[in-house]
């Protein structure tokens, strides 16, 4: 799994750093980009099998409102991968390599598979509005979404509160690895 982690990112890293040389891009465009790569990224190319997974979901995007006009994307991975990124100026990657990141990302998924029969099948990949939560459900058959009033979240109203937690583990792991670094 180690392996499949660091390809993964290898992949990943690498198609940044390609679509960087082309021509110098502002953080937040770069964010946006990761955002769409992890959304259409190829399982195959990670190593990573649908048997070999024990589930459908081997990934999911977290979109919430934050501050304004702007989205934060909590990205996370079986794999254990874990990134944060925004449509402003900042974003925290890395965060496979800690465990306390890994750990609660892959909890983040496999809590998501329990929501795949609440989701929709997608093909694009809209940010929210400034009052919704979108959970971009990554599978090996394709991109599902289920989303929620934020305001039905805080009240407990939705079963997505119970995902959006796990999300909001994920941040809190990633924000604790970078004020360890800072």
């Amino acid at each position: 799994m180690k392996l499949r982690t660091l390809a993964f990112s290898l992949l990943l890293l690498t198609n940044l750093a390609m679509s960087q040389e082309e021509e110098k891009k502002d953080p937040a465009t770069i964010m946006r980009e990761l955002r769409i790569m992890m959304l259409t990224s190829d399982p195959k190319e990670a190593g990573l099998s649908k048997e070999e997974n024990g589930g459908d979901a081997y990934g999911i995007v977290m979109d919430m409102p934050i501050g304004g006009e702007h989205t934060a994307s909590v990205v996370s991975f079986v794999t254990g991968d874990a990134s944060l990124y925004t449509t402003a100026t900042f974003g925290v990657m890395g965060g496979v390599g800690h465990e306390s990141v890994r750990k609660e990302a892959k909890k983040f998924v496999r809590e998501a598979e329990g929501f795949l029969k609440m989701a929709t099948k997608v093909e694009d990949f809209p940010y929210p509005d400034t009052e919704t939560v979108y959970f971009y459900i990554i599978t090996f058959d394709g991109v599902f979404r289920a989303e929620s009033n934020m305001s039905d979240i805080e009240e407990g109203k939705t079963p997505l509160r119970r995902l959006f937690g796990a999300g909001q583990d994920v941040l809190t792991q990633l924000r604790l690895t970078t004020q360890k670094e800072g």
